[in-house]
């Protein structure tokens, strides 16, 4: 039978030999996370420039000056407004 107790107990190992084996294996671990990451990044990066490559636009011909075209509405009754 098992007893709950002994499953959640923290108890060192005392072979030392398991004990670096664990240790290593989590270092591989945590390598293997650390990789796994940064590869993950690299495409995320990388996949935001290209994106932004192929979604350049030509520029403008008939852009002249400092003129910036637009259509404006009038949002309101006209009087500023005070927040108090």
């Amino acid at each position: 039978m098992i007893r709950l107790h002994t499953l959640s107990s923290s108890r060192a190992l005392r072979n030392p030999v398991v004990r670096v084996l664990l240790a290593l294996l989590g270092l591989a671990l945590l390598s293997v996370v650390l990789a796994l990451g940064v590869v993950v990044g690299m495409l995320m990066i990388g996949f935001g420039l290209l994106r932004r490559v192929l979604s350049q636009k030509a520029p403008a011909a008939n852009t002249s000056g400092n003129v910036i075209d637009g259509e404006y509405r009038v949002v309101g009754n006209g009087k500023a407004s005070l927040a108090r």
